[in-house]
């Protein structure tokens, strides 16, 4: 099984653009918001609607010019925790990538706290075949078997804490 992806095409709007005359930075965070999103809808599972932002980050490796019409947004699952994943975001203009962005996702239950990710979920965003024989550890509170190549883990749910006290109430209520 092959770890999904998604790359989506959007377009660049005279709004992005600020006097300098290049796409604003901002509006890269928004176009992997945009893309997460429909990643989410199309992989996410039942972690779909129910996942938190706890840290959001982006490398400008490069300007979008006000000539650009469109930008490609690839996004793919980076790794996945106990509680959270890391979601990668790799933004592009004709083929030459211009920023790298990850997102940390926290899973929520319907309290909103953070809960554990299931092994279902967790091989279904990193592309392997979970063990059906076996029970469920993330329901046992322990870590799984299941992790990406490189044998990183996500953050853990102390990141949507540490979220929580900055900012307004909300800051960390993005339901992707």
């Amino acid at each position: 099984m092959i770890a999904p992806s998604l790359t989506l095409r959007l377009q660049t709007r005279y709004a992005d653009l600020d006097p300098n005359g290049h796409v604003n930075h901002v509006r890269y965070l928004v176009y992997m918001e945009t893309a997460r999103v429909r990643f989410m809808h199309e992989h996410g599972g039942g972690l779909r609607g129910h996942v938190l932002v706890a840290r959001s980050e982006c490398d400008h490796r490069a300007e979008v010019p006000a000539s650009t019409h469109e930008v490609e947004v690839t996004v793919r699952v980076e790794s996945v925790g106990r509680t959270s994943l890391v979601v990668r975001h790799d933004i592009a203009d004709a083929g030459r990538t211009v920023a790298v962005g990850r997102v940390v996702l926290v899973a929520v239950d319907q309290a909103r706290r953070p809960r554990p990710v299931t092994d279902a979920e967790r091989g279904h965003l990193m592309g392997v075949q979970p063990d059906t024989a076996a029970p469920d550890t993330a329901a046992r509170g322990h870590r799984s078997a299941l992790t990406p190549a490189d044998g990183r883990q996500g953050a853990g749910g102390a990141a949507l804490v540490a979220a929580r006290g900055r900012g307004s109430p909300g800051h960390a209520a993005c339901r992707c």
